[in-house]
């Protein structure tokens, strides 16, 4: 689109990401939800229900 319009755009902008590196940012988004999911879980899991409700 730059060509069209007569602009130049500089290189670090026109990079292209490689495939490890996308699929381990996907990864690494996997493993923090995860993470994220366990912490309270783990913690509701071992509370009674009525206290798991109470801090809702």
């Amino acid at each position: 689109m730059t060509d069209a319009a007569g602009l130049r755009a500089p290189s670090f902008l026109m990079d292209v990401w490689h495939a490890p590196v996308i699929v381990l940012l996907g990864l690494s988004g996997v493993v923090i939800a995860i993470g994220g999911a366990l912490v309270p879980a783990r913690s509701a899991g071992r509370s009674t229900v009525a206290q798991a409700l109470r801090n809702e």
